[in-house]
């Protein structure tokens, strides 16, 4: 029996949720203290919070990046200890799909997360492991969120313009100047922000920490040293239940390196410098902390260079028009396939009529691409275990992931212009608008789409999609249990000069239309 398929992320308008569970490792940690993995997660927990509400309630100018606020795209987060449990869970909501999330936060905040599951049960390092390792533990322990709310349409992004337009209202006396001023506003990354405090004393969202000047610079430079040095002494004193020179202790010098991600070349950078002095006195009051931490980073995950040349070593199983365009196809079908057996579906991938990569495409000459969907390739046979192997954003489908693709409201699923059950009609076969009255097909019902491509028809519409239609008579009219739905007659646009015009309008063919 087909299982259900199950989708943990909760998504909502455009903002998603991740909760994480995980079961935290019984026994005492590798220290000389008897203290037990739940002991250590909750004092550096403890410790984190205690960093950020100091920077975020306490400094007037908070100088350091925030390792959340570097992601860009998290609205809140939550960890907490599940007692009696034993477990660590995680809650985020985010903007944007699950994918996305993930890769950025293994890119940008891995370590930090490192220091908090590492005291999980068979949790992979994320700065040592792969991404598809990573992503896979975070899939196993992930738990599913059937009801989840975030503001619909309000993007963390969102709300950091919101509040740079706020500052600028509130200060600008001159209405139509601070209209105009509010124009040039841009949101600027975490990491800008600080990287520009700390070259210049300049804040690009004009928090009123002065404009560039050298005094201003000076300041800007001593607040940066002077948080960073606390932010070091907090987490040295984690060192204690993550012993420097074990496994534990490089997972905590890789966090302590990716928060303090700007203090890290001011720590090392006594000779020459203004503040010569700062770093001394930070030396001598906290000897062991500044050593350890400027000491060599441990070793990271390798991460593969992209290929010079893209290698392909039988393109002859590829279909055409996939690794190269086909140049001269200027006139083509979609059809949209029903099978009534799996037998009739087998029977029909069986004739092994498609193009390949390989396969010449002279003139007059049609080439024919297949695809499934996901009730085709259940209806081919593949279990629910070889479905969960494909990516999820091609099991979820459309329609499902509508939402997290920003297609709500006048863009909703349920009003899609929907193929219509037009097979009948042939070439005479017309795109309908919307509101047209037709009977329309369910996507559910397609099991493939047959793709095929004229190679320079003899110019005349009509005629191209009558030999269109006779290439696929023969091919598979004949065959039992097909059942065509729907045909999408398509054409490659050129304009006056000769020169193809791409769909969405883009000139050149190649521009990402989102």
């Amino acid at each position: 029996m087909r299982q259900e398929q199950i989708h943990k992320t909760g998504s909502l308008a455009g903002a998603s949720d991740l909760t994480i569970i995980a079961p935290i490792k019984k026994g005492f940690i590798p220290a000389l203290d008897a203290v037990t993995y739940k002991t250590r997660v909750k004092r550096v927990l403890r410790a984190l919070h205690l960093g950020r509400t100091t920077a975020h309630e306490y400094d007037l100018a908070r100088v350091l990046s925030d390792a959340v606020e570097r992601v860009g795209r998290i609205h809140s987060i939550r960890i907490a200890v599940l007692e009696p449990e034993n477990k660590v869970l995680l809650a985020v909501t985010f903007d944007g799909a699950w994918e996305s999330y993930i890769r950025v936060i293994w890119q940008k905040v891995s370590r930090s997360l490192d220091l908090i599951f590492c005291n999980t049960e068979n949790y992979d390092l994320g700065w040592t492991s792969s991404f598809e390792t990573w992503c896979n533990w975070l899939r196993t322990h992930q738990a599913e969120s059937p009801f989840f709310y975030s503001p619909p349409g309000l993007t963390y992004q969102d709300t950091q313009y919101l509040r740079s337009f706020e500052r600028l209202q509130r200060r600008e006396a001159d209405p139509a100047k601070g209209e105009m001023d509010s124009f040039a506003i841009s949101v600027s990354s975490a990491e800008s922000i600080s990287d520009t405090l700390t070259d210049n004393g300049l804040d690009p969202t004009n928090s009123g920490l002065g404009d560039g000047s050298s005094a201003n610079y000076i300041h800007t430079k001593k607040q940066a040293f002077r948080q960073g040095v606390r932010s070091l002494a907090g987490l040295y004193r984690l060192a204690e239940w993550y012993l420097p020179g074990t496994d534990d202790g490089k997972v905590l010098k890789c966090a302590a390196l990716e928060l303090l991600r700007e203090f890290a070349p001011m720590a090392d950078d006594g000779a020459g410098d203004e503040f010569e002095d700062a770093v001394i006195r930070a030396r001598r009051r906290f000897k062991n902390a500044m050593d350890w931490f400027v000491e060599p980073a441990p070793e990271g995950r390798e991460v593969p260079g992209a290929p010079a040349k893209l290698e392909v070593t039988r393109e002859c199983d590829i279909q055409a028009g996939i690794l190269h365009p086909i140049v001269n196809a200027n006139d083509g079908c979609l059809i949209f396939l029903s099978f009534t057996t799996p037998g009739a579906f087998a029977t029909f991938l069986d004739k092994k009529k498609f193009t390949s990569a390989t396969d010449p495409l002279n003139d007059g000459a049609i080439s024919i691409g297949l695809g499934l969907t996901v009730e085709g390739m259940y209806l081919a046979g593949y279990s629910d275990e070889e479905i969960s192997q494909l990516p999820e954003e091609f099991v979820q489908g459309m329609e499902s992931r509508a939402g997290v693709l920003g297609d709500v409201r006048h863009n909703h699923p349920r009003r899609w212009n929907r193929p219509a059950l037009n097979w009948h009609v042939g070439v005479d076969a017309a795109d309908l608008a919307g509101h047209a009255t037709a009977q329309r097909i369910s996507f559910k019902a397609v099991h493939a789409v047959l793709q095929l491509r004229l190679c320079n028809g003899n110019g005349n519409e009509k005629v191209n999609r009558q030999v269109l239609l006779k290439e696929y008579e023969e091919k598979f009219g004949k065959l039992n249990g097909i059942a065509p739905l729907s045909i999408q007659w398509m054409s490659r646009l050129v304009n006056k000069s000769g020169q193809t015009r791409e769909h969405f309008g883009f000139l050149d063919s190649a521009s990402q239309p989102v």
